[in-house]
C-alpha cells in the first residue's frame, strides 16, 4: 500500500481502499459496505509499516481506519470526518505529536477527541506527564502489546457509541419538545377560537331565547281578550279554536275533564280561531298553540296529535329546562309520536303545518257589522 506525499496531502481509509478528500455529507463514514453505526479512528505515524502494524491489530468490521503519515494529512482528515479516537506516534518529522496535540485542543470543533500517545522514546515520568498535559487520554509504549492496544481502542469506541446514541436522544428529544410546542400553540390558538365561538352561540342564544319571549308575548292566540268557545275555525279544516285533549292526543269528553284521576291534559289553541280584531279592525290569525300540564309526580308521556291539527311541532317552553327555553338544537317531534313529560311540568307546543308559517302573521279583512 502506497502513500501520496505530494504538497496537496491525501488521507487513505484503509477500510475502502481509497483517498478521501472530500467529507460525507452527514458526517457519517460514505462506504456503503461499512455498519451504520461504524467507527471513525485515526491512525498518524510518519511510518507507514507501523500503520500497517496499526491497522492488523485494530482490524474489526465495526472500524473505520483512516491513516495519515503527517501532521497536515492528520489536522485535514480531523477536519474532514469526525473520530472517535486518534492514535498518534510523538515522534513525527514536521514537529512531536506533543506538539500537534496542543493544535487540537486549541481547537474546538475537534478538541474533545480522546488522543491515545505511542512513542519509542519518551519513557521517562516527565515525558508522560506532558503527554497527559497536553490532553492525551492514555500513554502507550513501543513495541505496543496488541490486547492491550486493542482493549483501549475496544473501551474508547463504546463511549464514542454511547456517546453519539445520546446526542441522537437529545435532537430526538428537542425535536419532540418543538412538535410538542407547536402543538400548544395551536391548541391555545383552538382555544381561543372555541372560546369566541362560545361567546358567539351564547349570545345567539340570549337572541333567540329574546326573541321567544317577545313573540309569545306578543301573540295574540295566546293573549286573547275572551275566552275561546270550541268553535270550528273558518278555513273549514274540522278544527276547533280551542280543545281539550287527553294523554292518548285525542278530545277529551266532559265527563273525562271532571274525572279526579286526571293528570295530564293538552289544550290545544289555533291560530285562526281568534275572535277579536286588531286596532284598524282587520281580522287576526297566529300560530297554533298546544299545551300541555303534567300533575304528575312520575313521568309519563303525551301522544301529540296529527292533522288536521298539525303535521309535526316544535317545543317552545318546556319547564324540565332551567329557564324553560329548549336549546336552540333541539330537535322537533313529530306528530303520532309521544312527548316525554317530566313529573310535574309543562310544555308548550307550537303547530307546524306545511308550510310553515311564521308568527304571528296578520290577516286584514274588512271590518264587518257588529264585529268585536
Amino acid at each position: 500500500m502506497s502513500i501520496d506525499r505530494s504538497n496537496a496531502p491525501e488521507l487513505v481509509d484503509t477500510r475502502s481502499r481509497e483517498a478521501v478528500t472530500t467529507p460525507p455529507a452527514s458526517g457519517l463514514p460514505s462506504d456503503p459496505d461499512l455498519p451504520v453505526d461504524s467507527i471513525n479512528i485515526l491512525l498518524v505515524d510518519d511510518e507507514p509499516k507501523n500503520l500497517t502494524v496499526l491497522e492488523t491489530i485494530l482490524e474489526d468490521p465495526t472500524y473505520r481506519l483512516v491513516k495519515a503519515t503527517s501532521v497536515d494529512q492528520a489536522l485535514q482528515a480531523l477536519v474532514i470526518d469526525e473520530f472517535a479516537l486518534l492514535i498518534l506516534d510523538i515522534q513525527m518529522p514536521e514537529m512531536t505529536g506533543l506538539q500537534l496535540a496542543q493544535m487540537i485542543r486549541g481547537r474546538k470543533k475537534i478538541a474533545q477527541v480522546p488522543i491515545i500517545f505511542l512513542t519509542a522514546y519518551y519513557h521517562e515520568d516527565q515525558d508522560v506527564l506532558n503527554g497527559y498535559g497536553t490532553g492525551a487520554v492514555d500513554y502507550l509504549f513501543k513495541p505496543v502489546k496488541p490486547a492491550i492496544l486493542r482493549s483501549k481502542v475496544t473501551v474508547f469506541a463504546e463511549l464514542y457509541r454511547k456517546s453519539r446514541l445520546l446526542r441522537a436522544e437529545l435532537v430526538e428529544r428537542r425535536r419532540a419538545e418543538e412538535q410538542l410546542r407547536q402543538l400548544n400553540e395551536a391548541l391555545e390558538h383552538s382555544k381561543g377560537r372555541l372560546l369566541a365561538l362560545t361567546a358567539e352561540l351564547n349570545l345567539t342564544e340570549q337572541r333567540e331565547r329574546k326573541r321567544v319571549a317577545i313573540e309569545l308575548r306578543d301573540s295574540p292566540v295566546l293573549r286573547q281578550r275572551g275566552f275561546f268557545a270550541g268553535r270550528p275555525v273558518p278555513d273549514g279544516s274540522g278544527r276547533k279554536d280551542l280543545a281539550w285533549l287527553r294523554a292518548d292526543g285525542s278530545e277529551m269528553t266532559e265527563r273525562e275533564w271532571h274525572s279526579p284521576d286526571l293528570r295530564t291534559l293538552g289544550m290545544y289553541l289555533d291560530g285562526d280561531g281568534i275572535r277579536h280584531r286588531g286596532p284598524r279592525g282587520e281580522r287576526l290569525t297566529d300560530e297554533s298553540y298546544l299545551l300541555v300540564l303534567h300533575a304528575g309526580a312520575e313521568d309519563t308521556t303525551f301522544a301529540l296529535p296529527g292533522l288536521p291539527w298539525a303535521s309535526g311541532w316544535e317545543v317552545v317552553v318546556d319547564t324540565v329546562y332551567p329557564d324553560g327555553l329548549p336549546p336552540p338544537a333541539a330537535a322537533r317531534p313529530a306528530a303520532g309520536l309521544d312527548l316525554p313529560l317530566a313529573g310535574r311540568s309543562a310544555v308548550l307546543l307550537r303547530s307546524v303545518r306545511t308550510p310553515l308559517v311564521g308568527a304571528p302573521r296578520m290577516v286584514t279583512e274588512p271590518p264587518g257589522p257588529g264585529t268585536v
